[in-house]
């Protein structure tokens, strides 16, 4: 299964989310009237979910790699059992 491409940052409205791949979303550009406290702090914690799956996506990859080259730096034991897993993970 190929690995998701990650987004880049949001856009200046803030907009872009990545947590539900395969998903579609609609958006409009019409005018809307100013948002309810509720709404603004949902849409603030949905930027700061966006930001923390990038990162993770852009960590993902390095990550795993470097995990990868460190295989003869331990025992296969330890790399069978803890660090397969991470990097499956």
């Amino acid at each position: 299964m190929p690995q998701p491409r990650p987004h880049s940052a949001p856009g200046p409205d803030g907009y872009r989310v990545r947590s539900a791949p395969y998903a579609l979303a609609r958006a409009t550009v019409l005018a809307h009237p100013a948002q309810h406290p509720a709404a603004a702090a949902f849409r603030d914690l949905l930027t700061r979910l966006h930001r923390l799956d990038t990162e993770l996506a852009l960590t993902a990859a390095p990550l795993c790699d470097d995990l990868y080259a460190a295989r003869d730096s331990h025992p296969a034991d330890f790399h069978r059992d803890t660090v397969l897993p991470l990097r499956r993970a």
